[in-house]
């Protein structure tokens, strides 16, 4: 009788443990995973899943199709059939759109390996890693002119290309051995199209833009330095439709929801650009013994078709003799160059310690 009582525990037990490691514990359920949607070779995903499983902000407004993912640090903005994203306010791509799926939206994967993951999937940043994800990694310099463009000409006959591809090389070197990478859009004596000056920049994925000039003027008494970014003035409406339209050449977009998309990407390099262009004001004023003039609004075509934060320095008056005479100096070109890398360092800690403080 005890024989069959213990053979019966024994079974028992060894019945119930087969059960329990054949369907898992009933208190930890395994981790759900997205389910993904093969469409013509592209796998996606669907944003209402993924944002609910990790428990994001989402809002979609069905009138102009825009999708919208956030939490506390970062904001991404797109809109279904479009590639064009905006991650943090600034102009992104995909190689291919979002799409409706029946009553849902499905976006490809490589936008959730690519954007999503990198900014919502970590750890909530800490002071030091919020300026990490802040910090400039890459800047196009633009020297001014170049080839049979010599630009302004001083009465000696110095050269405005010379002095601004001479200031850029020395700022590069400074950037460079700061850990950033530079990207520069003529590096000898060459001719380079300002249309060509802003593809370059837009292409690059760098962070901001900076060109480098040197100032003429009839009135030779005229002298300072001074720093442009792209003028209120400007219809940032028209400059919208004109980005928009350039890049509505595929079927399915929405163009007043694009015209929306870079209107918003405009304001935010605008603030951006005349934020830079301050810190390097103030450093210049603290470091060189020389007139500054100050930050000015202008429609330069350089400003007007970048799609990242952009000024353009005039280091100073050619047409100026004492000026020119600086200039003509080694030592003071690299005096410019070491205040400008100043000033983009300045304005890099600043804007992650707004960020810290948000």
């Amino acid at each position: 009788m005890l024989k069959s009582a213990f053979r019966f525990f024994v079974s028992s037990y060894l019945l119930f443990a087969i059960c329990y490691l054949l369907t898992g514990c009933a208190t930890v359920p395994a981790r759900e995973k997205l389910v993904l949607f093969d469409i013509n070779g592209i796998t996606y995903f669907s944003l209402v899943d993924y944002c609910d499983k990790i428990a994001l902000d989402w809002k979609y407004d069905p009138f102009t199709m825009s999708f919208s993912i956030k939490d506390s640090f970062h904001e991404v903005v797109f809109r279904v059939g479009d590639e064009l994203v905006l991650v943090d306010d600034k102009i992104t791509y995909l190689k291919h759109p979002a799409l409706m799926q029946g009553k849902g939206i499905i976006a490809p994967l490589e936008l959730k390996e690519e954007v999503l993951s990198k900014l919502f999937l970590a750890q909530e940043p800490s002071p030091k890693k919020v300026c990490q994800i802040l910090k400039i990694k890459k800047i196009v310099i633009d020297p001014g002119h170049g080839g049979h463009d010599p630009g302004a000409i001083s009465r000696s006959g110095l050269q405005e290309k010379q002095i601004n591809l001479d200031i850029a090389r020395r700022l590069a070197g400074l950037l460079e051995k700061s850990g950033i990478e530079v990207v520069m859009t003529r590096n000898k004596d060459v001719f380079i199209s300002l249309e060509k000056r802003s593809e370059i920049a837009n292409r690059s994925g760098a962070d901001i833009f900076i060109s480098i000039h040197a100032n003429s003027n009839k009135a030779k008494i005229l002298n300072g330095f001074e720093v442009y970014c792209i003028s209120t003035g400007v219809s940032d409406l028209k400059r919208a439709v004109d980005s928009a339209r350039s890049e509505s050449n595929y079927a399915g977009v929405a163009f007043p929801v694009k015209v929306t998309l870079w209107d918003m990407a405009y304001n935010y390099n605008r603030g951006q650009s005349f934020r830079l262009a301050e810190y390097i004001c103030k450093v210049i004023r603290r470091d060189l013994d020389t007139r500054v003039i100050g930050v000015k609004g202008a429609a330069f075509q350089v400003l007007k078709y970048n799609n990242i934060p952009a000024i353009l320095v005039e280091v100073g008056f050619l047409s100026n003799k004492k000026e020119e005479n600086s200039l003509k100096d080694s030592s003071y070109r690299q005096s410019i160059a070491q205040a400008i890398a100043d000033g983009v360092k300045v304005y890099d800690k600043e804007c992650a310690s707004m960020e810290d403080n948000r």
